[in-house]
């Protein structure tokens, strides 16, 4: 049984490298994709998919940028929810790849309180998913640690997190 695990790297950790630049990279180095860093206004989704095509890497998923989708201020939390149903229309353009989610990343305490905030969290995804059902996209949702993010920090909290969605 041959293995289907693919080898990828994430291109937000190169920083401003151009695209094109990133792929010779990992291309040479044997990867098989990359999770691409999620900004619709970057580049084309044609034009990034044809560049990784050219050195034979795979769209493996989409990383989101930093946005607040458990902001209690409404209007922060709308435009992270804009944000993330404008990556899905370029991840349906792109193919399908898996569209990682996850809480804003560096904001490790509630504003308000963390059972407010979870339950923004979980209303806030429940649109992304519903939009991602209808383009018949996957999402994932990225646990990070307690220094990165104060929600979904653990197996329990991601199990818990996907049964409220």
């Amino acid at each position: 049984m041959e293995n289907a695990s693919k080898l990828g790297v994430c291109t937000w950790m190169f920083g401003e490298l151009l695209l094109s630049e990133i792929a010779r990279r990992l291309g040479k180095l044997g990867f098989d994709g990359v999770e691409l860093m999620g900004d619709p206004d970057l580049y084309r989704p044609e034009e990034a998919a044809q560049i990784l095509a050219d050195r034979g890497l795979a769209i493996l998923s989409l990383t989101p940028m930093n946005v607040d989708l458990a902001h209690p201020d409404p209007s922060i939390r709308a435009e992270a929810v804009d944000y993330y149903l404008r990556l899905l229309d370029f991840g349906a353009a792109l193919g399908g790849p898996l569209v990682c989610c996850h809480g804003d990343v560096g904001r490790i305490r509630a504003i308000t309180s963390q059972e407010e905030e979870w339950a923004l969290f979980v209303e806030a995804v429940r649109q992304v998913a519903e939009r991602a059902r209808t383009l018949d996209l996957r999402i994932v949702i990225e646990v990070l640690n307690r220094y990165e993010s104060h929600l979904v920090c653990n197996a329990s909290e991601a199990l818990a997190f996907v049964s409220d969605v």
